[in-house]
């Protein structure tokens, strides 16, 4: 059974959650905004880490852990990303997390991050060497 925190949603959860909605919908914002209209939006790489980041410092929540991966999954559809992900310990993370909550969705989703992670062949080999080729 997954560990239930009653009224508890951790801050960098929060954010994580934000960041999935915010990624979904900046396409639709940036080009529906008024001219001259100066917004902050925040980066992909900002996004990236607050997940990663999520995910090393929540290990013990598994609901959050399903969607950093979901969101991660996301996040990596297209080569820069994947990078951006690598560069920023995404790979590390996802390994050292796919080994946690056995009796969640984590154990399917993380080997899907870890396969989209491989279309870029450098990751592929980072993957490899730092033992997560059995996911591929």
């Amino acid at each position: 059974m997954h560990k239930v925190h009653k009224g508890v949603l951790p801050e960098a959860f929060k954010l994580v959650m934000c960041a999935t909605v915010l990624y979904g919908i900046l396409p639709v914002l940036r080009h529906s905004r008024p001219a001259g209209n100066v917004q902050y939006f925040p980066t992909i790489a900002t996004m990236i880490d607050a997940i990663i980041q999520t995910m090393g410092e929540h290990l013990d929540y598994a609901r959050a852990q399903e969607r950093c991966c979901l969101a991660l999954w996301s996040l990596a559809g297209n080569d820069a990303n994947r990078v951006e992900i690598a560069k920023q310990g995404g790979i590390d993370t996802i390994i050292k997390v796919t080994g946690e909550h056995p009796d969640s969705n984590v154990q399917e989703y993380c080997p899907l991050v870890l396969r989209r992670l491989a279309e870029n062949p450098q990751n592929k080999q980072e993957i490899i060497k730092k033992g997560g080729g059995e996911y591929l």
